[in-house]
């Protein structure tokens, strides 16, 4: 726009001319009441002036804005899905310090622990309500590196891990050998506290300490890998949210009790994080009701008696 001020008789040109400077150099956006455009917010990109003091002082402007946009304050949240794998990572390399230093099954100890870990893993599919068969092969290449404890115990949560659909290098379930497995669609698919009591050596007979460790770590993985693939599944509502929330809380309770000092402040941890997660995410989340209608009524009618929004 070009605009101009002149030395009238009803108004000073010095005053006008530093009022009008003054608002081409303040901060932020203005209002521009424009000829045709009517009332604008913008901000002044820049400007040039041509002065003369003839006839009492000539001030001629050259002014180009630009339309202002809205100032967003910025904002941040907290990655509570990153705090739960965060928190998973640190318990998994816990449980593996924990069981190294505590399982060295002798030669002829062997096949007892094979079967204990057989018999492990089939209460641990019972406790996920799912069948075995996902992890047959799998299970039977962890079984050969029973002799090698650091190997088994990185297959064993590789085998777990990799069954949640947990993606990374430490459960991969890619580098089991002829693992063929499908990711369910829920973190925790059926969470049967009763066959994880069963795993943790509820009314089982455990004839050595190897094959005691065993179920004991079998127990504590599973739940674990559990609780961790809660941090990458998108939930649709608020109740599955908060249903896997109360699985995953009620297995790290049941399996707290086996745990050594470090790998229990590991567990604490992963359960606030998976706590907070849930409880976080599945807030901005809907609530499943139950509606009974008093007679036949079509859908859209129906949705918006009860939303007022027939969307």
């Amino acid at each position: 726009m070009r605009g101009y001020i002149i030395q009238g008789r009803t108004y000073d040109y010095a005053t006008s001319r530093a009022n009008l400077l003054k608002a081409l150099e303040a901060y932020g956006a203005g209002e521009l009441v424009h000829p045709w455009h009517g009332e604008v917010s913008v901000v002044v990109d820049d400007y040039r002036l041509r002065e003369s003091m003839e006839r009492g002082g000539l001030l001629e402007l050259d002014i180009r804005f630009r339309e202002a946009g809205q100032l967003v304050e910025p904002t941040a949240s907290a990655d509570t899905a990153q705090g739960v794998a965060s928190a998973a990572s640190s318990v998994r390399q816990a449980l593996k310090d924990s069981f190294l230093s505590a399982f060295s099954p002798t030669l002829d100890e062997i096949d007892k622990v094979s079967a204990a870990l057989n018999d492990a893993a089939s209460l641990a599919m019972e406790y996920l309500g799912l069948p075995q068969s996902l992890i047959a092969e799998g299970l039977a290449h962890v079984q050969g590196l029973i002799a090698t404890p650091a190997a088994f115990f990185d297959a064993l949560t590789r085998l777990f891990g990799g069954l949640l659909g947990n993606g990374n290098k430490n459960t991969d379930a890619s580098a089991l050998p002829g693992t063929a497995m499908e990711t369910p669609s829920r973190a925790v698919i059926a969470a049967d506290s009763e066959a994880l009591d069963r795993l943790l050596g509820g009314g089982a007979v455990i004839a050595t300490e190897a094959e005691r460790v065993v179920r004991d770590t079998v127990a504590q993985v599973v739940v674990v890998e559990a609780a961790a693939s809660t941090a990458h599944t998108d939930y649709t509502t608020a109740d599955d949210a908060l249903t896997d929330r109360d699985a995953v809380v009620d297995g790290l309770d049941t399996i707290e009790p086996a745990a050594g000092d470090a790998v229990f402040q590991g567990l604490a941890e992963l359960r606030r994080a998976v706590v907070t997660d849930l409880t976080t995410r599945g807030a901005n989340l809907p609530r499943v009701r139950s509606v009974i209608l008093p007679c036949v009524t079509p859908a859209l009618v129906a949705a918006y008696r009860i939303h007022a929004d027939a969307a």
